[in-house]
């Protein structure tokens, strides 16, 4: 299992992209800890970092770099939501026209989502203008008001409220998390797949995406049998992913039959636990055993 640390301004947001994460991924592989920014310290142990950075950036009005603290070399993650197709069904309905006021926490925030409703989900039928709570302005008569889960901040005396919800997490996230964590295979899985199809942009992009999984999976393959070494990939769970035909022919078993195996049962030779302690990161096996 490896660990992640969500960062966010808010709780009920960072609860929904956590639950968002784990129903893809599952709590077998990943644990992910949400942390309220301003409200509880940044753990220092963690294997990814999870940031909405334009939200932070535009709430604390600073870089982002400026306002969480991180340890160096360990990835951090834009975390980007977007709209799913049955979210802006209610948007559709509304007459061609229609003057809305789109609110968010800022006005800048309100601008991407308007940004996003024109060129992704291709709302332009109606008249979007934003609204922030550190812009509380409108010169226009304003029928309905389109929110992202921030009804308290829409102004009084507005005839229509239409609350979309909080944004969930974006497919193109999901996929840097499973390349970052070394877990590519999530991205031929039913989960994933369910996932990303519920999203309006999702089969060019997330095919992209697989498809450059593959090359660099074929390239790895290429490589390591190109090798005149023996070679094992063993992932955290101990189970071998990857394998070349020396090291099948050194273990006299077959790359089909060694990849997925456990390791510490197929290469017994190997004191895995000494590995685990020391974090060993490579061992040299011959065929007289391991060095």
């Amino acid at each position: 299992m490896k660990k992640i640390v969500l960062i966010s301004m808010h709780e009920g947001a960072a609860q929904l992209y956590r639950e968002n994460i784990l129903s893809v991924f599952g709590e077998k592989l990943l644990d992910v800890q949400c942390v309220v920014l301003g409200k509880m310290p940044i753990p220092k142990e963690a294997e990814l970092y999870l940031v909405p950075k334009s939200v932070i950036e535009s709430e604390c009005n600073a870089d982002i770099e400026k306002v969480i603290d991180v340890p160096l070399g360990i990835p951090v993650i834009d975390l980007v939501v977007e709209f799913r197709k049955k979210d802006i069904e209610p948007l559709r309905n509304l007459p061609a026209g229609r003057k809305c006021l789109l609110v968010n926490v800022t006005k800048m925030l309100a601008m991407e989502v308007i940004s996003e409703l024109h060129n992704t989900m291709g709302i332009y039928h109606l008249e979007l203008f934003p609204y922030g709570g550190d812009v509380k302005e409108y010169d226009v008569d304003i029928e309905t008001a389109i929110t992202v889960g921030e009804q308290d901040m829409v102004p009084l005396g507005i005839p229509q409220i239409l609350d979309l919800g909080i944004r969930p997490v974006g497919p193109e996230t999901i996929v840097e998390i499973a390349l970052n964590l070394n877990y590519e295979f999530i991205l031929e899985q039913p989960a994933f797949l369910e996932y990303s199809m519920a999203f309006a942009n999702d089969s060019a992009r997330i095919r992209r995406c697989i498809q450059q999984y593959h090359y660099y999976e074929n390239s790895l393959d290429m490589m390591i049998e190109l090798m005149e070494a023996s070679i094992i990939g063993i992932n955290e769970d101990g189970k071998i992913f990857c394998c070349n035909k020396k090291a099948a022919e050194l273990l006299k078993s077959s790359k089909e039959t060694v990849i997925g195996s456990d390791a510490e049962v197929c290469i017994p030779f190997v004191d895995f636990k000494t590995v685990k302690e020391r974090k060993i990161k490579s061992v040299f096996l011959t065929k007289y055993g391991n060095t």
